[in-house]
């Protein structure tokens, strides 16, 4: 009951990081079409064609389609706070799952295994206020983890858990495939390990592929089907030419990429002191560390891997070799940290704190538009959009979800956070458009839109300025964008 009641580190971080982002205004462009997504499945189905959009002649993949009903669920049971709640709550059950993760590894290093939660999670700071699907990929991923410890200390089963935990995650988030990527790894570091001998390494060895394959093969199970377990190949191969905004290569000027970079630092050094190197978690640990170089989106579930690689070859190694006055010191914070870690649960007080918010928003449901932060949406520009006749709309590409989710799938947008429903060539028209490249007046006709709800930030203000001088009137303007409509036609 002790264990239960008392606030241990990762309970004190989930209350960190899990209460600001229930608090948090909602920031996320993708998450506005995610729940019109999720309001027209519940309503009509999976569509066969794009109600959102003329332009998206392409139907998006569903591979976030239990997301957006979640989202969609959220929004009508707790109003505008029910997308931050559900963001919370799943970054409490990762901050809690994380640290039961690390309490294993770490063995006696108390100190370290602190420090190295702290950098997992500063390796995923900019999503701590993000609602996103993401979110329930990195949490599938630490459960993933977990399985990945069990089936190394013998649990068969554990191994078999993929499966079913592929085939849901398959249907909450696209980065599904690193459950299955991060098995094949372990099958292979098992094998270079040698720790088994014989027929039981190739035992081994051959469950973890054969349960590779049908987590692969159970992908499959959402509504695309087929094209599930090649939607992460189809994504690279067609649409990473779009430049999605967040697919960057890792920067070691920010948080994110100065955490890992310092876990990266940790784990090699412990691997080279280390008596016997387990490449079970060091091939998969190297693997998507390489991956978040190239993309940053990686790097919260390279953390995870680092962290735990750190302190387990750690334990393997030698008495750290402190200078006298700093290793009495750092003996001294582990004795310290030593109870918290060991007799100190708390995470029931997180989740309450989140279920208390959940009642209070559910007695009094708030807007979804009085939730959205005004830097990011033009909340007036848009409440006024929806009160005029539908009709075709020339929108900035952060703008298009928010349009189908207040406004309504009957104001078609032109573009949105969705990469795959548009052609290129609709992608280079808005380009052309934007930016006021040669043909972006055919490409303005061609669509001839009856809104332009924009916004002179960044880029934008050309477009306007052009429009405003053809004849175009801002409807109403704040800071975020407006709305402007067209001049009377004869």
């Amino acid at each position: 009951m002790k264990r239960l009641l008392l606030p241990g580190p990762a309970a004190l971080l989930a209350m960190a990081i899990a209460l600001p982002a229930a608090a948090s205004l909602l920031e996320s462009y993708d998450l506005f079409f995610s729940i019109a997504t999720g309001r027209w499945i519940i309503a009509h189905g999976f569509p066969s064609r794009d109600p959102f959009s003329l332009t998206a002649t392409e139907l998006w993949s569903h591979h976030e389609w239990a997301y957006c009903v979640l989202s969609a669920w959220s929004a009508e049971l707790f109003g505008g706070w029910g997308p931050s709640l559900l963001a919370a709550l799943v970054l409490a059950i990762e901050v809690l799952l994380v640290g039961a993760l690390l309490r294993e590894a770490q063995g006696e290093r108390y100190l370290l295994g602190l420090v190295c939660l702290l950098l997992v999670f500063g390796a995923q700071d900019y999503a701590w206020n993000a609602e996103r699907a993401y979110h329930l990929g990195h949490l599938a991923f630490v459960l993933a983890v977990l399985l990945v410890q069990r089936y190394r200390r013998g649990g068969r089963i554990a191994a078999w858990l993929f499966i079913p935990l592929v085939a849901v995650w398959a249907n909450l988030h696209g980065s599904w495939v690193a459950g299955p990527a991060l098995l094949g790894a372990l099958a292979l570091g098992q094998a270079a390990d040698g720790v088994v001998e014989g027929p039981v390494r190739l035992r081994r060895f051959g469950e973890a592929v054969l349960v590779c394959a049908l987590a692969l093969l159970a992908s499959a199970l959402s509504p695309d089907t087929w094209r599930m377990p090649l939607y992460p190949l189809r994504f690279l191969t067609g649409f990473a030419d779009y430049e999605v905004a967040e697919w960057h290569p890792l920067s070691l000027g920010n948080t994110c990429g100065a955490s890992l970079a310092a876990l990266a630092g940790l784990a090699l050094w412990a691997a080279a002191r280390a008596r016997r190197r387990c490449f079970a978690l060091l091939l998969p640990a190297l693997g998507l560390t390489l991956v978040a170089t190239r993309i940053e989106r990686f790097s919260p579930m390279a953390a995870v891997l680092l962290a735990v690689a750190a302190l387990e070859h750690l334990q393997s190694g030698p008495a750290l070799g402190w200078p006298a006055h700093l290793g009495h010191a750092w003996r001294r914070l582990d004795a310290w940290l030593r109870p918290a870690w060991l007799r100190a649960g708390g995470g029931i007080w997180v989740l309450a704190a989140i279920a208390v918010l959940a009642c209070l928003a559910g007695a009094e449901p708030a807007s979804l538009e009085s939730r959205m932060d005004r830097r990011f949406f033009p909340v007036r520009a848009l409440r006024v959009l929806s009160e005029l006749p539908p009709g075709k709309v020339l929108n900035t590409y952060r703008f298009g979800g928010a349009i189908s989710a207040l406004a309504g799938p009957d104001y078609k947008v032109y573009i949105d956070g969705r990469a795959e429903p548009f052609p290129p060539e609709v992608h280079a028209d808005y380009r052309r458009m934007a930016l006021l490249l040669p043909g972006w007046r055919e490409a303005f006709e061609r669509y001839a839109p009856d809104y332009l709800l924009w916004s002179r930030e960044l880029y934008g203000s050309a477009l306007i300025e052009v429009l405003e001088g053809a004849g175009w009137r801002a409807l109403v303007e704040e800071r975020a964008g407006g709305l402007w409509l067209p001049p009377p036609r004869d």
